[in-house]
């Protein structure tokens, strides 16, 4: 993706690309060849083109880039000959300036380069090639400079950054909002397969986008020709004018992928396929689907999508509804994702009934290519969007999630509805499922709730109030009874229900009892004034209001005296819940001017709602004052390379198919962690009693003695390990009494320093071929049987680690948090190496915590398999 939204293909360059690079090169401008050549080419010789195209893809790598099948732009590095330096390149076309290529061609160089044991890159440059000048300066690299002979060198260490880390995130970032536009603020919209029937799907599509009085131009397409919506349909795609940004797709699954293939001729910028048959119908369907995005891919289109209800925007200046959805949302805040086509219905309906202010609203169907991260990206930049509600069928914990998430977070509330909840409800395994869910809120803050209904309440708060600004709340009302479910539902929220001593009402002390009862007696008057002196207390977040009207019938002006309160007070964040009326689920001013409070029909609905806000806001605070130290880039890039050298050498050219695994041995091992800063306790592979006399005399006594196949939650001879060995003739004793237990499951054995004292750990880390990465963190030795663990996902900062340990049992047995920092560096450590290593991983570790207090590996189990099906950068071939 660029920066502009659209997508390129990448890829090296091989010698078929000959007349391609002719045509590219013959394209540029005077002035781009002499900055690429520093002097006049107007032609490529044979020779230039043997030489560019004929690279071994290891001292010499170059990688072109792809659009409408013609080159568009080639980088190169050259490496020095008996150095670890190289010389980068880059020539982009003249007509594609300024779309972020060269900046993501220098990601890619960068890449290659350091799995092939390159540190460094110089370039040469002209000194009025600002352009290729900016694109080192902004990659977050520490850059050095020299101005001789009338040209500027520059070089800089490839080794990641914090600021070159970074800066990638920003970029892709970037690029994930910039192609969520091209869909969400189309200027021109056309409906391929707009029938003139109403009830077919293009149709309403059609007829819902003039109904809407989309701001924009919006062209029906069908065969016949005939008129829809009063209007003339234009016969084929091939009609359509060339700056047409979106096109919703409604023929059958057949023709998709012809509509597509159009609409890319025509450079349309995305798509928003409504047709089904796809790979919910099967596998004939998921190939279908896969056809439709490589085609997509190869034309630059974002796809929403299949199987989806379409999108909706209610920015005045878009007013978009090109969707099959009966009613349109009022304007608002909230921008709302939902996955599944009939309950997208559903939600936007309901979301309509509430009067629930809607900013966007996105049913994603299948997901083939536009992803919840890439909308979380928008969102994030999104002025008009204050929230965001997600309802996501499947379980979103892959890398690229859970940075999005974590990123919105920090920006505006995300609520979603927890996974593990709805398999709970059907009956399904949930298992890990749940305990990632769980993590996956814990490390990224977003707002987890069980149900939809819990979703909507959530949201309709966030529509018309502020977050609660911490836990302190009070509840007024006059019943007693509604305002002691309201007290028990606050304690069981977390919140604090904070005395309200030394507040005035209508002349006379409060009890300073919260909630503040005041009997149904109250008048309006003395309701209005006990809810202005708490708010003008200073001493509450969050104001519960709980009436019940004397006559059961609706008083106007309680309405209006709690909007008073609201308005006036616009950092206190109000809610009510109102008894025996027929009252709207949100109370509004007759002017709109100032912001509405939602009612509830129960006050433990509306308490439940604000215990979430200000968990949130506890999160919120917590991660915008921790700045975690993150993990050793250089490190993990040392892993790395190590990792490729350990593959080429062990598995060669023909690589891992998916599942497969490569078990690394102990000195690889200790080789792996050492580079990322984890210390193995000493030990020795030995193939008999008497080898293993002399490693323990190398060690030193007592040691360890650990069969080939051990059981690590029991210590016996029988389960293959045995602990506190004293010397030669217990050594002797010991073999002997495993060989007779295990037999020939004893060799290659291990001997290995006791640690007395300790205490076991157990880390266990897992990295899926699809990218999902967990670990989890819990007892380890004999402990290890009742399974007892907490988990966390990848990416994991050191924070994120600090409170994935204080959760787990570890911190039953380490109490104080200092005892815990070498666990918690341990655990981050083998985090961010499942993450640097891009490829699965199954990482079974038992470290021990010695008296010091310090951190050694007694156990460890390192699989490597293929690698990630979902990363970004591959390894090239």
């Amino acid at each position: 993706m660029l920066s502009d939204g659209q997508t390129v293909q990448v890829r090296p360059i091989t010698a078929d690309d000959a007349e391609g690079l002719r045509r590219f090169h013959a394209r540029q401008s005077p002035e781009s060849i002499y900055f690429r050549y520093f002097s006049p080419r107007p032609v490529l010789s044979e020779r230039d083109i043997e030489h560019f195209t004929n690279v071994d893809h290891d001292s010499r790598v170059a990688f072109v880039v792809i659009s409408e099948e013609e080159i568009i732009a080639v980088a190169r590095y050259e490496k020095y000959t008996g150095t670890n330096v190289a010389e980068v390149a880059f020539f982009v076309d003249d007509a594609h300036h300024g779309r972020g290529i060269a900046t993501l061609l220098l990601e890619y160089l960068v890449a290659a380069a350091r799995e092939r044991g390159i540190t460094r890159f110089t370039a040469t440059t002209l000194p009025n090639n600002t352009k290729m000048l900016s694109v080192f300066s902004g990659a977050g690299y520490d850059i050095t400079s020299n101005f001789d002979s009338g040209v500027i060198e520059v070089g800089f260490d490839i080794r990641p950054t914090d600021a070159s880390v970074a800066a990638m995130a920003r970029r892709e970032r970037r690029a994930q909002a910039a192609s969520v536009r091209s869909l969400l603020m189309p200027r021109s919209i056309a409906v391929i397969g707009a029938g003139r029937n109403r009830g077919s799907i293009g149709a309403e599509v059609y007829l819902n986008l003039l109904n809407g009085d989309f701001k924009g131009p919006v062209y029906p397409v069908n065969r016949s020709g005939l008129t829809v919506g009063g209007e003339p349909a234009l016969v084929s795609t091939d009609e359509l004018p060339d700056d047409t940004d979106l096109a919703v797709i409604a023929t059958p699954a057949a023709e998709v992928l012809s509509d597509v293939e159009k609409c890319g001729r025509k450079g349309v910028k995305a798509l928003v396929i409504v047709s089904a048959g796809f790979s919910e119908s099967g596998l004939e369907g998921a190939q279908r689907e896969a056809e439709v995005l490589e085609m997509a891919r190869t034309h630059g289109m974002r796809i929403l999508g299949p199987n989806c209800l379409g999108i909706l925007n209610t920015d005045p200046s878009v007013s978009m509804d090109a969707s099959l959805s009966s009613v349109m949302p009022p304007a608002g805040s909230v921008a709302v994702l939902s996955e599944t086509g009939t309950l997208a219905a559903a939600m936007v309906e309901h979301a309509a009934r509430l009067g629930m202010g809607v900013s966007t609203f996105v049913a994603a169907g299948n997901r083939l290519d536009v992803s919840a991260s890439d909308l979380l990206s928008y969102w994030i930049e999104d002025d008009r969007t204050g929230s965001v509600l997600l309802s996501l069928t499947g379980q979103d914990s892959v890398p690229r999630f859970v940075r999005a998430a974590r990123s919105a977070s920090l920006a505006k509330p995300i609520v979603a509805l927890n996974p593990s909840s709805v398999m709970r409800r059907h009956r399904k395994s949930i298992g890990d499922v749940e305990r990632r869910a769980k993590a996956m809120f814990r490390q990224t803050g977003v707002i987890s709730v069980g149900s939809l209904s819990q979703l909507f309440d959530v949201g309709r708060v966030l529509a018309e109030q502020p977050v609660p600004a911490g836990p302190r709340v009070a509840v007024v009302g006059n019943s007693d009874g509604a305002l002691m479910l309201a007290a028990a539902a606050c304690r069981g929220a977390g919140l604090d229900l904070v005395p309200l001593t030394g507040i005035e009402t209508s002349g006379k002390t409060a009890n300073s009892e919260n909630p503040l009862n005041l009997t149904y007696q109250a008048t309006v008057q003395e309701l209005a004034e006990s809810m202005q002196a708490i708010a003008r207390s200073g001493k509450v977040d969050s104001l519960v209001v709980v009436y019940t009207p004397p006559t059961l019938e609706a008083d106007p002006t309680v309405n209006e005296a709690i909007l008073k309160v609201s308005a006036e007070h616009p950092e206190l964040t109000v809610v009510a819940t109102m008894f025996g009326t027929a009252t709207s689920s949100l109370l509004r001013s007759p002017n709109g001017e100032s912001a509405g409070v939602p009612v509830f029909a129960f006050p433990e609905d509306a308490v439940q709602v604000l215990g979430r806000l200000a968990a949130y806001k506890n999160w919120l605070v917590s991660a915008e004052h921790d700045q975690p130290a993150e993990a050793d880039h250089v490190a993990m890039d040392g892993a790395r390379e190590l990792l490729v050298s350990i593959m080429d050498e062990r598995v060669g050219e023909t690589g891992l198919s998916s599942g497969e695994f490569v078990d690394l041995d102990a000195d690889l091992q200790n080789e792996l962690l050492d580079r990322v800063g984890i210390a193995m306790a000493e030990r020795r592979v030995v193939a008999d009693v008497e080898e293993a006399v002399r490693a323990a005399d190398e060690i030193g006594w007592p040691v360890v003695l650990k069969a080939a196949v051990r059981d690590r939650t029991t210590r016996s001879a029988a389960s293959g390990v045995t602990l506190d060995i004293a010397d030669a003739d217990h050594l002797r004793m010991v073999w002997g009494h495993m060989v007779g237990a295990i037999g020939d499951r004893m060799v290659p054995a291990v001997v290995q320093r006791f640690l007395p004292n300790g205490i076991d750990i157990a880390v266990s880390v897992v990295r899926e071929p699809t990218g999902v990465g967990t670990i989890s963190v819990g007892l380890g030795g004999p402990a290890r049987i009742a399974g007892d663990s907490e988990m966390g996902v990848i990416p994991l900062s050191l924070a994120d680690a600090s409170s994935l340990v204080a959760a787990s049992p570890v911190a039953k047995v380490l109490t104080d948090p200092l005892d815990r920092v070498p666990v918690v560096g341990l655990v981050h450590a083998l985090a961010s190496l499942a993450e640097s290593l891009d490829v699965a991983l199954e990482i079974d570790a038992d470290p021990v915590i010695t008296a010091s207090p310090q951190i050694l590996v007694a156990d460890v189990d390192i699989r490597v398999g293929a690698a990630l099906d979902d990363f970004t950068v591959r390894r090239i071939d």
